[in-house]
Formats: C-alpha cells, sequence, structure tokens
C-alpha cells in the first residue's frame, strides 16, 4: 500500500500524475470534475489548495479512491476499475 499522503502538494502531484496517465488536458479536468475553468492549472502550479470538496470532485474525476487512515490522515489509491472511457 502507497504511503500517506498528509500534504495539498501532495494530494495535486497524484492529481496531476493521473491526469497526465489518462491524457487528460487541465481543461479536460476542470470540465469532468465540474471545476471552474482554469482551477486545475491553479491547484497544479500551487496558486491554489484544494479543498476537501475539490478533492472529492478530482477523485472521481481521475477514478482515484479518498480512504481515510485511522491517524486522521489521507490516503489515495487508483480504483481498480478504470472505465474513463465512459464518461469522455
Amino acid at each position: 500500500m502507497a504511503d500517506p499522503i498528509r500534504t495539498a502538494p501532495g494530494f495535486v502531484a497524484v492529481f496531476v500524475d493521473r491526469a497526465r496517465a489518462l491524457g487528460l488536458s487541465h481543461r479536460e479536468v476542470d470540465e469532468i470534475a465540474g471545476l471552474g475553468e482554469g482551477y486545475f492549472s491553479k491547484l497544479a502550479c500551487g496558486d491554489r489548495r484544494p479543498t476537501a470538496s475539490t478533492i472529492e470532485k478530482l477523485c472521481g474525476a481521475l477514478h482515484l479512491a479518498f480512504l481515510p487512515c485511522a491517524t486522521g490522515a489521507a490516503q489515495m489509491g487508483v480504483c481498480e476499475s478504470d472505465e474513463y472511457s465512459d464518461h469522455r
């Protein structure tokens, strides 16, 4: 199991890497996640910090699972079924 992610930049790095792996542009991520135009780019360059709501939206859009740890930290994991093509 991956190490827990404990910082906003850690979450953002996972989101950026996953979007790249899925071949999505920042604009496409904004659209799929229901975020404002340019929001994902602002996250990626560190101009914004993700809220809990944004993390939830991005996990759904990028097919990632958010699993709270017993210590109160957070851990990310890629969903086992990758059905992204159904949402494009």
